[in-house]
This record gives structure tokens, C-alpha cells and sequence, in this order.
């Protein structure tokens, strides 16, 4: 996440957002992440959920799209210093975190320790 993306590889990435469920939720990761764009890159995880309901191809992934979101909105909760919210949320997604879903709960964790 330190790290620029080679211009060649974001020109590539770039078109292909909206087209699948995958890379839409990774530009709102990156859109959080590396652009301190929450609101945008919240509704980019809200429109990779809309798109993988909607697709059978991609339905597997809901769960862990609406887990990865909420971890992601917790974060930027908690970095912002609304520790409250942020613990209620990973609250909320550490009891939805199922056994298949293990790495996140090592993440809710270690973001539970933070507030």
C-alpha cells in the first residue's frame, strides 16, 4: 500500500472497474486506503455488492465483500477517532465472520486492540 502503482498497471486496472465484483471492491480498498476517500470508497464496496447479487458467477464472495467493507469503514472509524463506532462495527463483524473467513478475524482483532 506504500508503494505507487506502475502507471502501465493502473492503466490497465482502470477500465476494467464495474466490470466484476473483484476489482470494483479493490479500488474502493484503494480509494480508502491510499486515498483517504472514504465515502467513495465505501460506495465502491456497496456497487461490487450490488454487482456480485447480482451475478451467480460471484455470489460466493457476498460475505466476505459486506465482511471486507465493514472492517474497511471500521478502520477509517477508528483512524478518524470515532473508536466507538468503529468497535461496534467489528463487533458486529467478528460475530459474522464465519470459520472460512479466519484471516479477517485476525484482522478484527488486531483493530479491536487499537480502540
Amino acid at each position: 500500500m506504500n508503494k505507487c502503482i506502475p502507471e502501465h498497471i493502473l492503466k490497465a486496472f482502470i477500465p476494467t472497474i464495474g466490470q466484476n465484483p473483484c476489482n470494483t471492491a479493490t479500488y474502493g480498498l484503494y480509494l480508502l486506503r491510499r486515498k483517504g476517500q472514504t465515502e467513495r470508497g465505501l460506495s465502491y464496496y456497496d456497487k461490487a455488492i450490488s454487482m456480485a447479487q447480482k451475478d451467480s458467477a460471484y455470489t460466493n464472495m457476498l460475505e466476505e465483500l459486506r465482511l471486507k467493507k465493514d472492517i474497511e469503514n471500521a478502520r477509517s472509524l477508528i483512524e478518524s477517532g470515532d473508536h466507538n463506532s468503529g468497535r461496534r462495527l467489528l463487533d458486529k463483524s467478528s460475530k459474522l465472520a464465519t470459520k472460512t473467513l479466519q484471516g479477517y478475524q485476525q484482522n478484527i482483532a488486531r483493530l479491536l486492540e487499537e480502540c
